[in-house]
């Protein structure tokens, strides 16, 4: 049986195609980073002192809270040279209509992944949620929360556009089967995850497993953006330090009773979202 064409993925036919314009786009964020570097100290952090007391944040936060903004910056760059590079909206790397961003789906998969990844991590990490009531404060968690929303949700949203964006359609364009292209996407997604550990690289392949299908499925990334800012906002602000995290050495012990509890929550995922993306389109 023929596998039906994703429009989703059909959309990277549109304007433009040359061999090039992937090089081109590189080229182009790294002189717009190099920009935003050399600006950082000379007018993004002091603008951003001014507005917010120092005595509100520590430098992680701090780092957090410019890091954000950075992201979001890069994102409307992205926005703006998207289309004269390749010639078609930018919303065609979010869904098939390249119209309108579709806010059900995304508060959809958010408020189903949030509470499923909020009960999975009681679970799995009760020392950090343990160190977060102990250590309650809140003022200190308006901030955190604040900040972590400025963060997650500029770097959740980057990297969909790039996985399930820009890199599924580039890759679905040249291969046909849907399920080698979620294959070859979710191995990137794993890759960049890891530095933390063997266990957060299987984690995050079978993350990017079932969100990628999510994305074929519903021909788009709201939902996927949705559940990846649920997953990355609850770790963030409720079981763990960003900052701490990165600081963990590599490590190839898996704790195959919380990687198994991780599964089964992302197998919940898929089946609720298939329910009501099916409940959408009636």
């Amino acid at each position: 049986m023929k596998e039906q064409k994703s429009l989703f993925i059909e959309n990277s036919r549109q304007g433009r195609n040359n061999w090039y314009l992937p090089i081109l786009l590189l080229i182009a964020c790294l002189l717009f980073l190099l920009l935003i570097n050399f600006s950082l100290n000379l007018y993004i952090i002091p603008i951003i002192r001014k507005i917010i007391p120092v005595d509100l944040y520590d430098n992680e936060n701090f780092y957090s809270l410019v890091t954000g903004i950075v992201f979001w910056i890069f994102i409307i760059f992205l926005y703006v040279i998207y289309p004269k590079i390749y010639k078609r909206s930018f919303f065609t790397l979010i869904n098939a209509n390249g119209l309108n961003f579709r806010w059900s789906s995304f508060f959809q998969g958010l408020f189903i992944w949030g509470f499923l990844t909020f009960f999975y991590n009681i679970f799995t990490n009760k020392e950090g949620l343990d160190i977060f009531i102990n250590q309650f404060n809140f003022n200190s968690f308006l901030i955190i929360i604040a900040i972590n929303l400025i963060f997650c949700s500029s770097q959740t949203l980057l990297e969909e556009l790039v996985f399930r964006g820009y890199l599924m359609q580039t890759i679905g364009r040249k291969i046909k089967k849907h399920i080698i292209v979620n294959i070859i996407i979710s191995l990137l997604f794993g890759v960049i995850h890891i530095y933390f550990g063997l266990e957060a690289f299987i984690s995050s392949f079978v993350f990017a497993l079932v969100v990628n299908a999510i994305v074929l499925r519903e021909e788009g990334i709201e939902r996927a953006y949705g559940i990846h800012l649920a997953n990355n906002f609850v770790f963030g602000s409720f079981f763990v330090n960003f900052d701490s995290y990165l600081e963990k050495e590599f490590s190839t012990h898996i704790d195959w009773f919380d990687l198994s509890l991780d599964i089964t929550s992302l197998l919940i995922l898929f089946f609720l979202s298939n329910i009501l993306i099916k409940r959408n389109r009636h």
